[in-house]
């Protein structure tokens, strides 16, 4: 059993970066909305955790708003579907009011038969008992 998830701050914390939010101009600017393209540019901790995450057996990623968590799990769920055809790979997000990021999500990883998208208001909800061998990773766990 192999869990990568991140727990979510409960305050607002501090985020410098600019977020497009489906902007009409800017989606009119470029085309298509599938013409926006995420860039990221992975720190050094990131790219290490993202290079080492298949040797640890959990991982927890805290962060403020906006430093990458779920993109970081969301990069770790593909590669591992990519590499392990074979495995399961379940993606959970918490259901607080987030029901754009599940759609994304499906949306996603719809190509991946071994991917299978989640969401939950409790941990026990997810039954992680009957998933011995699969790959979970847990998005916003509120403590």
């Amino acid at each position: 059993l192999q869990i990568f998830g991140f727990c979510g701050l409960l305050c607002q914390g501090p985020n410098k970066t600019k977020n497009v939010r489906g902007d009409p101009f800017l989606i009119d600017k470029a085309g298509f909305i599938e013409n926006i393209q995420r860039w990221c540019i992975w720190t050094p901790y990131q790219l290490s955790l993202l290079e080492m995450a298949d040797q640890m057996p959990r991982v927890v990623l805290i962060g403020g708003n906006g430093t990458g968590k779920t993109l970081v799990l969301e990069t770790y769920a593909l590669k591992t579907a990519k590499e392990n055809p074979d495995d399961e790979v379940i993606f959970a997000i918490n259901q607080s009011d987030r029901q754009l990021l599940l759609l994304q999500l499906e949306n996603r990883f719809e190509e991946f038969e071994n991917v299978t998208v989640n969401s939950f208001r409790k941990l026990s909800d997810l039954k992680l008992e009957t998933s011995e061998t699969a790959h979970i990773c847990i998005d916003d766990v509120d403590l």
